[in-house]
């Protein structure tokens, strides 16, 4: 007689829990192909600090949750899990691993490692996906080269990070903020009209003023996707300079060059390529805000 001639149908069993394992991308789901053979063999399963006396010394949780142990008193069955479900947990041990460092690889991929906001690459499929009802927000650190080159690029990045983390404990638990480049950050609101957006901007504002080490303002523009998927046509001036200060910077249509410390709407040109003026830096955030909504102020039409 063959080997396990006997365990034809526990054979069985772990033969699919292996192929299953192979297949198996997800450490919830290898988790739960090892606690499925471990049933089928004839075993229980419960948590380690159960203390069954039954129980055998064999972590089968494969890290995640709570240590779980197989559970039976029949010498049989003891020896079956032995023989067939530790390879299995050993198995979906390394998938487990893989999964762990693929979503190592995405967070690296994503994530602004100084900042802890996303990175440009993720940042744009989020802007390149706006919807008509969105609002997009261009936010830039004023005079950011010179914290730079007077108190140092530790104290630059450390203004950075700073920022960001105040900008993400300001935005809604649906809004996504990254960063651009450089000192330039961008926020897409979802589902969000003009007004809000700029009551969230104007809350940053208030606490960065509040609570910032640096001694650093930022100006902000902000732009909508209309129902007729085109750029919202709403200019001017809603917010600029110290409080109390009357001060105007730019005009309507232009995120502020020269000024610094403002909140705006931004006019987006209906012609693509038309210039709204305003310096390099303008036509810059012109271009990244034109990116959101298209050539010629439409909204790029994708599905969801």
């Amino acid at each position: 007689m063959p080997p396990f001639a006997d365990d034809a149908a526990e054979l069985r069993a772990a033969y699919v829990a292996t192929r299953s394992l192979v297949q198996a991308r997800d450490a919830l789901v290898a988790q739960r192909v090892v606690l499925n053979l471990c049933r089928e063999l004839g075993a229980e399963v419960s948590i380690a600090d159960a203390d069954r006396p039954d129980s055998l010394p064999m972590d089968i949780s494969v890290g995640e949750g709570a240590p779980l142990l197989p559970v039976t008193g029949d010498p049989h069955v003891r020896a079956l899990v032995k023989r067939y479900l530790a390879p299995a947990v050993s198995d979906a041990r390394s998938v487990v691993e893989r999964a762990r460092a693929a979503e190592r690889l995405l967070e690296t991929a994503t994530i602004d490692v100084l900042t802890g906001v996303w990175g440009r690459r993720a940042l744009m499929f989020a802007v390149n996906h706006a919807r008509p009802g969105d609002c997009i927000a261009l936010i830039d650190l004023d005079h950011f080269k010179t914290i730079n080159d007077t108190l140092g690029h530790d104290m630059g990045d450390t203004a950075l990070s700073s920022f960001a983390a105040q900008l993400r404990g300001t935005i809604r638990e649906r809004d996504i903020v990254g960063r651009y480049g450089g000192d330039e950050f961008v926020v897409v609101f979802p589902a969000t009209t003009l007004r809000d957006a700029e009551a969230v901007m104007g809350r940053l504002r208030e606490s960065w003023l509040a609570s910032s080490l640096v001694p650093m303002t930022f100006s902000a523009g902000i732009t909508s996707v209309d129902e007729t998927d085109s750029a919202q046509e709403q200019g001017g001036q809603i917010g600029c300079g110290p409080p109390g200060d009357g001060r105007a910077w730019g005009g309507p249509g232009r995120i502020p060059e020269p000024g610094r410390h403002c909140l705006q709407r931004e006019r987006m040109a209906r012609a693509a390529g038309a210039d709204g003026g305003g310096g390099p830096a303008a036509a810059r955030r012109r271009r990244l805000l034109r990116r959101a909504v298209g050539p010629g102020g439409r909204a790029p039409r994708i599905s969801r």
